[in-house]
């Protein structure tokens, strides 16, 4: 049977996680996104995460820990408003 904790794979590999949310967050032009939560587990209570990776739409911007990411709703709240 597989051991349900994963692999640690190093103090480094979270060194540099950290350094590419961190870019990514500044070049979207809010650093402070890097302080959210990694990881949907890990936001629980906060409701709101931040991967620095982009999700299905090509949007880097913080997830929702149920659902989908901000920028989705972002832009769908805009297209309702304009109507």
């Amino acid at each position: 049977m597989k051991s349900p904790h994963s692999e640690f794979l190093g103090w480094d590999h979270h060194a540099c996680d950290r350094a590419r949310r961190l870019e990514a967050a500044s070049a979207a032009g809010h650093p402070e996104w890097v302080e959210l939560p990694a990881t949907r587990p890990d936001a629980k209570g906060e409701g709101k995460y931040f991967t620095g990776k982009p999700c299905r739409q090509d949007h880097v911007t913080p997830r929702y820990a149920v659902g989908v990411c901000c920028g989705w709703r972002l832009s769908f709240s805009r297209r309702i408003l304009i109507r």
